[in-house]
């Protein structure tokens, strides 16, 4: 991921209402009969394709240390006056990314009941950098877009420190550049990859003098332009190598056949990626776990020596008993006693991965349900993310089908009364429809979803309220010449089940809302359904 932040684009949505930016906005385009996603951010600056990416560990509100990926980027402020804002403040503004999906690849970590808690990334590409505005949560807790705190000095002692520092920085260069920055990949210590690494260090370099040890201890594992590798550092002479690997569904971990010596261009983190206390712990378990294995693999062998021994003397017996046979038959009788050692070997041999015998190992068997596991891991209806989307979409969809439903019972009334598409295109718009529209689109514009849906409903429930209590006063209004149509439409369960949708959607978003929220949506939905009665008053009454 850090390597791919230079050259990205910081983006933005900036609401001049507000004075503040917000999220990563997006709009709805309906054309022809379809909807569209649109984009609706700017681009406000960019990461310099030689920007300093480094870690650096920050104190967050919470009073909890956490450790962030930090660059530097430019702003356009010349273009766009409103993105000094972020210079304004001493937090500066939220900030959120927006990573490549097809490039992304991680895991996802479950809670004590197995549910997903959090998607730990293992490979991504960085898309964009996007500002966001006070209100709006960072992607991390103390994620933040804010300009750098800079002091400028030309005493003597500054130009001594800055000559000094300068001096370094050419020595530095001179040895060939700087250390580079690498990605950690999420791996923990007797997970499947590190299992994998360790088995395959320990039996490709095994430590002579230290049983089930390698000569080389795993000191971090990275990425680098997509390519994964350990770096290992000799017990002997401390120095450090890079071992490369991949790891594929087919094939599962395979490493390079070299080693790769990185002593001078790779540092420590301070904080290594593996305790010391931690590792100890596991290779003293491994060697525990391989010395019992192999005890009891001895112990098996004796055992099936000891069956031979006594079969032996058995076979010895009978054959004192058996009387001569024909050439012919001892000769088949060789061959079959070296069809059944061909078979006792095929019987001896031990499974690499457990060292069991192979008629006892269940090592494929394993791997078969593993792999049956990895196919459905995860049921998607298990993910809240997920749910939360398809909810969403579901009263998007509710929205949209009610405003097919809403144009297509129009042009059926205007149809029959022989109003053109002219006509109708020449026609001004009322005071009142100017009005409703103009206040509903600016809810939607400054408010959020909860706010919008709090405005929609008042004319998608009204109509269904209006529609059924005029078959209740009236139940032959159905038949009607001319509003009969119109009545059944808003009284049929397809048009109330798409209500349901949208009042859930409403009840969901509004789990959280404190008492002086929740009115300020009566006020939206009150004020709309004044604006509904004038409307209809405006249609009977026809004023212009």
């Amino acid at each position: 991921m850090a390597n791919s932040l230079p050259g990205s684009p910081i983006v933005g949505y900036f609401n001049e209402n507000k004075n503040d930016f917000e999220e990563h906005n997006r709009s709805i385009e309906i054309s022809n009969g379809e909807f569209k996603i649109k984009d609706t951010t700017r681009p406000y600056g960019f990461i310099d394709l030689n920007a300093k990416v480094w870690f650096a560990k920050y104190l967050d509100d919470d009073s909890v240390e956490r450790e962030y990926l930090v660059t530097e980027g430019w702003l356009w402020t010349g273009q766009y006056p409103e993105c000094k804002r972020v210079f304004n403040s001493e937090e500066g503004n939220n900030h959120s990314m927006e990573l490549h999906e097809p490039n992304t690849k991680g895991t996802w970590a479950k809670d004590g009941n197995g549910k997903p808690k959090f998607f730990i990334i293992n490979e991504t590409i960085m898309e964009k950098l996007c500002i966001l505005g006070e209100s709006n949560e960072p992607c991390f807790e103390g994620s933040h877009i804010t300009a750098p705190k800079i002091q400028f000095s030309f005493s003597d002692s500054f130009k001594e420190e800055l000559f000094a520092k300068m001096n370094e920085l050419q020595e530095l260069l001179s040895k060939g550049g700087a250390n580079k920055l690498f990605t950690k990949y999420a791996v923990e210590i007797g997970d499947a990859l590190w299992s994998a690494l360790y088995s395959y260090i320990e039996q490709t370099f095994p430590d002579g003098n230290n049983g089930y040890c390698s000569m080389y201890r795993i000191d971090g594992v990275y990425e680098e332009n997509a390519q994964k590798f350990a770096i290992l550092q000799n017990r002997t002479d401390m120095k450090y190598y890079r071992l490369n690997f991949s790891l594929a569904e087919d094939n599962g971990f395979e490493a390079s056949n070299t080693l790769i010596e990185v002593t001078k261009s790779y540092t420590p983190s301070e904080e290594p990626q593996f305790s010391d206390a931690d590792v100890q712990a596991f290779e003293a378990e491994y060697a525990k776990k391989n010395k019992d294995d192999k005890d009891k693999e001895e112990k098996e062998d004796k055992n099936k020596t000891d069956d031979k021994s006594e079969g032996s003397n058995s076979e010895e017996e009978k054959k004192e008993e058996k009387p001569a046979e024909s050439e012919e038959d001892d000769e088949d009788e060789d061959k079959k006693k070296k069809k059944n050692n061909k078979f006792a070997k095929e019987d001896d041999k031990k499974c690499p991965k457990c060292g069991k015998p192979m008629d006892e190992c269940t090592c494929e068997d394993e791997e078969d349900e593993t792999k049956k596991d990895k196919k459905a891991k995860y049921n998607l209806d298990e993910i809240p993310e997920y749910t939360e989307l398809r909810t969403n979409y579901s009263a998007l969809e509710a929205n949209y089908n009610a405003l097919l439903e809403e144009i297509k019972n129009a042009k059926e009334v205007l149809a029959k009364e022989d109003v053109t598409q002219e006509e109708i295109d020449a026609s001004p718009r009322s005071l009142d429809n100017l009005s409703y529209t103009s206040y509903m689109l600016r809810v939607a514009y400054e408010e959020g979803e909860a706010e919008i849906l709090a405005a929609i409903l008042s004319c998608a429930y009204s109509y269904e309220v209006i529609a059924k209590n005029i078959v209740k006063n009236n139940p032959e209004s159905i038949h009607d010449e001319f509003y009969g149509d119109w009545i059944k439409s808003y009284t049929s369960e397809a048009y109330a089940e798409e209500n349901v949708i949208l009042l859930n959607e409403l009840n969901r978003l509004t789990e959280t809302y404190t008492e002086k929220q929740i009115q300020h949506l009566i006020d939206i939905f009150v004020t709309c359904s004044r604006y509904e009665l004038a409307f209809w008053e405006m249609s009977w009454t026809l004023s212009q």
